[in-house]
């Protein structure tokens, strides 16, 4: 950049975030140039400010490149992290929320610039008085984050680049669903406060960016700066109702519920947004207006916001969509895709049989009971579970994936006329089928077929495949981008290669395993049609040295022969919450499925830079770009399957393939990129269907 550029350009982290757009948007008001730059995905290993700072030297070191990025600008801020303030502990957490806005301060440093801005939360101080001191009571993971995030930056070396940390309150827009609900809340029956005096501790992302667009300006802004009371808690819900007057609660029972909420660390979060509704929050944030800083907005734009929300309409009024799986333990498959269709303005609903998981919690669930296999009676009443559902609830479209649930859901929904009914198709099973089985199989996905408005195959070898049985015409079929279900999480397996080696190391030990030996990994059923046997043959034929990771659930009585065949080389884990920490311990994963729709665990594994040997299979070959990301060999061809894992041994090929899988799951399998596809897809289907009768 030029020298002129220099002095009015301001690099903007996280600039993506309705937060960063706030603050890019009041930069370029004040007539900086804004350079938005995409945020390092760190993960953190440790969780004390010590172990944190220790860290941060690798860091450094490792994205030391990245300072070149913004030599010479004016400021650099830091609006990026995860903001979900109800989430649960993870070294992601920690990385986006702590140790990344030291990394980037650090950076600033080393490029000249003299003015970073951190953005962080008031959450840091829970519910004490809001000040700019440097005392934290955070009251939840995310909170603990943030408080760790500031103090890991009051910790660094003094240098020319000053650093000023901002907190903002709770900051609301017209596209937050938390906004969303405080409207509802505004305008409803039990809308309510304790003491009507009190402030609220809540902004408009206006403000938030016209603070810090004043913070780069100001020529010796203070090391901490909280944002200032605005509005108090009744004069707020009463603009965002449109003029009603919120009610008076007693202390004693506002107060019973709020502690109730808070005494668990997961309704924490929940438990401090009820009470800063009623009690507000004293503050003594007086920085910014003491120094000439006024709101851009005021209680007149409280009062528009609350038109506007209100004029989207109530969730009545919002587009139904349901997503099905057969079984609850089936979930994790949708990925975020339902969370990604919630904030794009769905009212979402979940169906599946028992258990559920707890991790969708926050979006509707119904269980229908279901069964995996074929089975008439358990069948019939599944159907009519699924007619009376959808006549309760009357959705414009239902998106549903496993085979089970797509034939009993969508057969139901085309005789309720759901308008908009469509099938991800996420493999055939008919493919590993002989006989009576394969003709029934056959005829449970012609029917399926039949039934929907639209069938999206996840890859484009399935929709070959799809075609090629005669199960659908060309025209009524679309693979959306280059395919996968629901893409890849870069936040959860978008690690460095550093980090993954640091992770897979702490994994080997615990398994047993040293870090010289050749690990081969396998995630998924642990059945015949994984092509276990296959895998069995070829690593029992391999070096003493070569260790094979299964880890999955048996479904068809593998592991009595892989134990006899592989004895001490095998590790068997049935159930891993933080599967990402066991794939950094493989060398190379393996896929000799005999049938996919397209394996998501190839694209994690390659998120991480680990090559895949994967078989020629429908789907597999799909998530593989041969001798490019990783090996593609011929189904069931065990000598073909040894070779390719022989070849891999060597880590300057595991090196080449791993980068390159890396960089082809970043540019077209990030998980927002894949499910804002699918959310372009149901809204064309919308408009060329009209309206649900």
């Amino acid at each position: 950049m030029t020298a002129n550029e220099s002095q009015s350009t301001v690099v903007v982290f996280g600039a993506t975030g309705f937060v960063g757009r706030a603050i890019s948007s009041a930069l370029e008001q004040h007539g900086y140039q804004v350079l938005k730059h995409p945020t390092p995905r760190l993960n953190a290993r440790g969780s004390t400010v010590s172990e944190l700072y220790d860290e941060l030297g690798t860091q450094v070191d490792e994205y030391a490149a990245l300072s070149e990025a913004f030599m010479g600008a004016a400021a650099v801020v830091n609006a990026a992290g995860l903001s979900n303030s109800t989430r649960g502990d993870g070294s992601d957490l920690l990385g986006a929320n702590a140790l990344s806005p030291a990394l980037l301060a650090t950076l600033a440093a080393r490029a000249g610039v003299s003015r970073f801005v951190h953005v962080s939360s008031a959450a840091v101080q829970g519910s004490l008085t809001l000040d700019e001191t440097p005392t934290y009571a955070p009251f939840s993971p995310y909170s603990e984050s943030k408080a760790l995030g500031e103090q890991l930056l009051q910790r660094l070396p003094q240098s020319a680049c000053a650093v000023t940390i901002y907190r903002p309150t709770g900051v609301h827009s017209v596209e937050r669903s938390v906004t969303k609900s405080l409207v509802r809340y505004a305008g409803s029956a039990i809308s309510g406060v304790v003491d009507d005096r009190a402030y609220a501790p809540q902004i408009l992302s206006e403000n938030l960016g016209a603070a810090v667009a004043f913070l780069v300006g100001h020529p010796s802004p203070p090391a901490i700066v909280a944002h200032p009371p605005e509005l108090r808690t009744a004069e707020l819900l009463q603009a965002l109702s449109g003029g009603r007057r919120p009610k008076r609660f007693p202390r004693r029972v506002a107060r019973a519920l709020t502690n109730a909420a808070l005494r668990s660390r997961r309704t924490s979060a929940i438990g401090r947004r009820l009470e800063v509704l009623l009690f507000g929050q004293v503050s003594n944030a007086r920085w910014l207006v003491a120094n000439g800083w006024t709101p851009m907005l005021g209680p007149e734009a409280w009062r528009r916001l609350g038109e506007s929300i209100r004029a989207e309409g109530s969730d009545d009024d919002k587009t139904k969509i349901v997503f099905g799986v057969t079984a609850g333990i089936q979930l994790p498959y949708l990925g975020q895709t339902p969370a990604t269709f919630a904030d794009a303005g769905y009212d979402v609903t979940l169906v599946s049989s028992l258990p559920y998981r707890a991790e969708y919690d926050g979006l509707a669930h119904a269980t229908i009971s279901m069964e995996r296999e074929p089975s008439p009676f358990a069948d019939v009443r599944g159907w009519f579970a699924w007619l009376r559902f959808l006549t309760r609830l009357r959705p414009d479209v239902v998106m549903l994936g496993t085979p089970k649930a797509s034939l009993l859901g969508l057969t139901a929904a085309w005789v309720r006329r759901v308008p908009n009914r469509i099938y991800l198709l996420r493999g055939l099973r008919l493919e590993t089928t002989k006989g009576p089985a394969r003709m029934i199989f056959w005829l449970m996905e012609w029917l399926t077929i039949r039934a929907s408005t639209a069938v999206i195959p996840v890859s484009h070898s399935l929709n070959e495949r799809v075609h090629a049985l005669r199960l659908a015409k060309v025209q009524s079929t679309c693979v959306l981008g280059e395919g996968s279900s629901h893409g890849v999480d870069l936040q959860r397996f978008g690690i460095s290669e550093r980090d993954r080696l640091t992770i897979g190391a702490r994994t080997r030990d615990l398994l047993d395993l040293s870090p010289e030996s050749y690990v081969v990994g396998f995630v998924g059923r642990i059945c015949e049609d994984k092509g276990i046997r296959d895998l069995l043959s070829a690593v029992s034929s391999m070096d003493e040295d070569t260790y094979l990771i299964l880890i999955g659930r048996e479904e068809d009585s593998l592991l009595d022969l892989a134990r006899r065949e592989l004895g001490d080389r095998l590790r068997v884990v049935e159930h891993a919450d933080r599967i990402e920490d066991y794939i950094a311990s493989f060398d190379v994963l393996v896929l000799p499925s005999y049938r996919e729709g397209f394996p998501n665990v190839v694209l994690e594994a390659g998120a991480m830079s680990i090559p895949s040997v994967v078989s020629d299979a429908t789907g597999c070959r799909d998530a593989v770009v041969h001798d490019e990301t990783g090996l593609v060999v011929r189904t069931r061809d065990v000598p073909a399957l040894c070779d390719a894992l022989q070849r891999l041994r060597d880590p300057t090929e595991r090196r080449r393939m791993g980068s390159a899988a890396q960089a082809r799951v970043t540019t077209q399998f990030d998980q927002l990129v894949v499910n804002e596809g699918f959310v372009d897809f149901v809204d064309l289907q919308l408009r060329a269907s009209g309206p649900h009768e």
